[in-house]
């Protein structure tokens, strides 16, 4: 599973998306898709340009977590947000 940690580290660098999109020069509604987890890819471009800005590393953006054979994770999206559902098997 992927884990989108841009909204944490917006917070934790004091800045917000309108700053985002002032220093990378990335489109407002690709900001807010990102920040709210409503993506399910992302161009290179647009990882570069973040990572720049941010003075960080794709991995503090976007990190791998490994799941467990035994706790399976499934989501489904809705227009506007994103569902977890967990089996315990």
């Amino acid at each position: 599973m992927i884990e989108n940690r841009f909204a944490k580290l917006l917070g934790e660098k004091r800045l917000d998306r309108r700053d985002i999109v002032k220093m990378t020069g990335l489109d407002n509604h690709t900001i807010n898709k990102i920040y709210k987890g409503e993506t399910s890819r992302i161009e290179i471009n647009t990882l570069d340009k973040l990572c720049y800005a941010l003075e960080c590393q794709t991995s503090d953006i976007f990190r791998y977590i490994k799941e467990s054979k035994y706790n399976s994770n499934f989501y489904y999206y809705t227009n506007y947000s994103c569902k977890k559902i967990i089996f315990i098997v």
